[in-house]
């Protein structure tokens, strides 16, 4: 009885199996579209086209701003009133990318980092009657605060001289940069001065656990620059790379907070704008320690200078022309990059 159900379950099967398969041989058989794969193939031509790069970078340097401001009262200096910050030194990181298109060889480049600025500078102000004799000097630690950076660039890679020097890359570029740098001083030490009394009756006038003065400083920069890069030959895997910009316009604020003043009102209890000139330069020496990977170390150097400026007190609302505002930022650059 059981070798019976077994055979008709057999029987029905096989039909069951052979009607299924003759049905499927009646379907329409689907060729394999080429859409997709065409669309692979052109989208891999394309990104051949280009290459692709990227790091990052740990940035140690030192800054100095120097203000002048006149308010034009007779019987006062021209200028006025002067601050400089030295020695501010900072720790910061950034990454960068580049990506450059074969066939048109132009490229772009963008970059972005902050850190914070250690309290190892000093600021001093300085007040000046005529004839520039000083009525007033003081010295504050500056004692740390925080800067932020990005810097967007367009160019072309060219090489000028095939022949003689076949691997020397020239890059023209233009680009923006974006610079915010907020140092905070404390503390406050009075100075020898020109106007009698010229002693201080006592020196240290406050410790540095009190903010004395703070600034808000952004620039938007304007940058045309000339990049190069060149393998050195002697060694192999070691390259050389520089670029300069000349800064034909730069645009500043500062948000000057002088916590001491109360008579200035609330801070920030006034405001600097105005317009710069000024140069930006950059060198790297890199290793290739394989065909993608680089490390490498050099310099940076940043310098804006301003030929027209306007300050704005915020409680009188009265504007001051004339003021002059500078700052340097420059130290040493160590980087990592890979080349996808």
């Amino acid at each position: 009885m059981t070798m019976k159900k077994w055979g008709i379950q057999f029987f029905w099967s096989a039909i069951c199996a052979l009607s299924i398969n003759a049905r499927a041989q009646e379907l329409p058989v689907l060729a394999q579209s080429p859409l997709p794969y065409k669309m692979m193939e052109s989208l891999g031509a394309f990104a051949s086209q280009f290459s692709f790069s990227g790091g990052v970078r740990y940035w140690y340097s030192q800054s100095n701003n120097h203000f002048k401001f006149s308010n034009g009262f007779p019987g006062y200096g021209n200028p006025t009133s002067t601050l400089d910050w030295n020695g501010n030194t900072a720790h910061s990181g950034e990454g960068y990318v580049r990506i450059d298109h074969h066939t048109t060889r132009l490229f772009v480049k963008a970059l972005g980092g902050g850190g914070g600025i250690n309290g190892d500078g000093e600021m001093t102000d300085r007040d000046f009657l005529a004839g520039q004799r000083s009525f007033s000097v003081t010295r504050s630690a500056v004692n740390g605060a925080d800067l932020s950076y990005a810097m967007l660039d367009l160019g072309i890679n060219l090489r000028p001289v095939p022949q003689h020097m076949p691997d020397l890359t020239i890059s023209p570029f233009i680009g923006y940069h974006y610079w915010s740098d907020n140092p905070i001083s404390k503390g406050l030490n009075c100075e020898t001065r020109d106007v009698a009394p010229r002693e201080c009756f006592q020196t240290v006038l406050l410790d540095q656990s009190v903010k004395a003065v703070g600034y808000g400083i952004r620039w938007d920069v304007l940058r045309v620059g000339l990049g190069a890069a060149i393998p050195v030959a002697l060694v192999k895997g070691l390259s050389v790379s520089a670029e300069v910009a000349w800064v034909p316009y730069a645009h500043f604020n500062v948000d000057d907070s002088h916590y001491l003043r109360v008579d200035l009102g609330p801070t920030p209890n006034s405001y600097h704008r105005g317009s710069a000139r000024g140069v930006e330069a950059e060198v790297m020496v890199s290793y290739a320690l394989t065909d993608r990977f680089k490390l490498g170390v050099g310099g940076r150097y940043w310098g804006l200078f301003s030929y027209d400026g306007e300050s704005t007190f915020r409680q009188s609302q009265r504007s001051y022309s004339g003021t002059r505002f500078e700052q340097q930022r420059y130290g040493l650059l160590v980087e990592a990059k890979y080349r996808f």
